[in-house]
Formats: structure tokens, C-alpha cells, sequence
């Protein structure tokens, strides 16, 4: 497993630029939708209507 954190680059819906969140995860890298289900945790935004690309954030393992 690895803590990754995310960093949103460029604002998308309701993803803004600067955002960050961070993920536990077995995978080589977050995937859009753990993406989403972190920014829910952690800021309340719903994903419903809405899309999260993973190439708006940056990814860093911590």
C-alpha cells in the first residue's frame, strides 16, 4: 500500500486549482474515482454531475 498526495493543478467543475487530498491506495496510482471519493471526504463535494481526470492533479507518493 501507498499514501499518495494529490495536488489539483487546473480547476475542473468543481475541483478547484490548489486542492489537495490524500490517498491510501494498492494500485500503481489513484484512480479517478478514488480521486473523487477523496475530495467528498474532504471538502463535501459530490462527484454526481461531474467528472475528476486524474490529469488535473499531481501525484506524489508520500
Amino acid at each position: 500500500m501507498r499514501l499518495w498526495k494529490l495536488t489539483c493543478v487546473r480547476s475542473s467543475g468543481k475541483a478547484l486549482k490548489g486542492m489537495t487530498v490524500e490517498i491510501v491506495t494498492e494500485r500503481p496510482e489513484p484512480s479517478s474515482d478514488e480521486i473523487s471519493q477523496a475530495v467528498n471526504r474532504k471538502y463535501g463535494i459530490r462527484s454526481t454531475g461531474f467528472n475528476i481526470s486524474s490529469s488535473n492533479w499531481t501525484m506524489e507518493i508520500v
